[in-house]
């Protein structure tokens, strides 16, 4: 396949039917493929230069088709979706990207799919295990958030702002959230993404969607799922992410894993802390652990 200069964007169908965005940027070897492109693509494209980037959005998210009460959701559907995704673009390999649940997905296609996988890069990864990292980040989140900023958010939901303008309460509810994300303050206004433009990550759908992922997971615990793996990996944490540091150093203890905490970034290391986390990926492509077990 021609690696494009300029973006191009496509759609590929799930094996349920379900229409999923795509966008490839640069070239260069090797080809990274970002799960979640709504929120991660601009950005890392633009801190990760040299490199083909292909980035999709998941079932439900951004700008691929919205899901209803009986569409599958959950790790299953996602790693499916990405297989369907990979062989439509032609990719014999790849380097994962993935970051926070997504993070969980990638981990899952590798465990799947080892021979198409190069390398993984978990960006704030979802905990390897829920109990007790995922309710342990919760509480840092709803400990850290700006109580009066979403005390207006709740003012502006009364008052009908998040059907008269779903944009702008949208971009209010991120802003209230962005301390619990972000070590930089007013990073959200500087991204390049724009996650508010679709009606998929307006905050009632995607909670709504997140809330059945959670609950369609139960109580996971893969750790012993990972023995027999062989994909090196590459662990990024900021250090003020809300998930405790454990999140990163239980993954860590895997074979074939490496984990880089990146100073004064939080959840959204990317934005917080881009020359750290174009470095720390950029060294461990160029030098990946060797293959032998995960």
């Amino acid at each position: 396949m021609t690696r494009p200069e300029q973006p191009s964007a496509g759609t590929v169908v799930s094996a349920d039917g379900l229409a999923l965005h795509y966008e490839i940027h640069g070239a260069g070897d090797p080809t990274l493929v970002l799960p979640l492109a709504c929120w991660t693509l601009p950005d890392l494209a633009q801190t990760l230069p040299g490199f083909r980037i292909v980035g999709y959005d998941p079932r439900g998210r951004g700008q691929s088709a919205p899901v209803g009460a009986d569409t599958a959701i959950g790790i299953e559907a996602d790693v499916a979706d990405l297989e369907r995704l990979r062989t439509a673009v032609g990719l014999e390999r790849m380097v994962l990207v993935g970051w926070s649940y997504l993070g969980g997905v990638v981990a899952r296609y590798a465990l799947a799919h080892p021979d198409r996988v190069s390398a993984l890069v978990l960006l704030g990864p979802l905990p390897i295990r829920r109990i007790p990292h995922f309710g342990q980040g919760a509480r840092a989140v709803s400990e850290r958030i700006d109580a009066e900023a979403m005390a207006a958010v709740g003012r502006d939901a009364r008052a009908g702002l998040h059907t008269s303008d779903p944009e702008k309460f949208c971009r209010a509810w991120y802003r209230a959230l962005e301390p619990a994300y972000a070590a930089t303050p007013g990073v959200l206004e500087r991204m390049r993404a724009e996650p508010c433009r679709y009606p998929n990550e307006h905050p009632a759908t995607v909670n709504t969607l997140l809330g059945r992922i959670w609950q369609g997971m139960g109580d996971w615990d893969w750790r012993k799922d990972f023995g027999a793996g062989t994909v090196p990996t590459l662990v990024l944490q900021g250090d003020a992410d809300f998930q405790p540091r454990a999140v990163a150093e239980e993954w860590g203890e895997l074979p074939n894993a490496r984990v880089v905490i990146l100073e004064g970034a939080g959840h959204l290391a990317w934005l917080d802390r881009p020359d750290a986390v174009r470095n720390a990926i950029r060294a461990f492509l160029a030098a990946p652990l060797s293959v032998g077990g995960w």
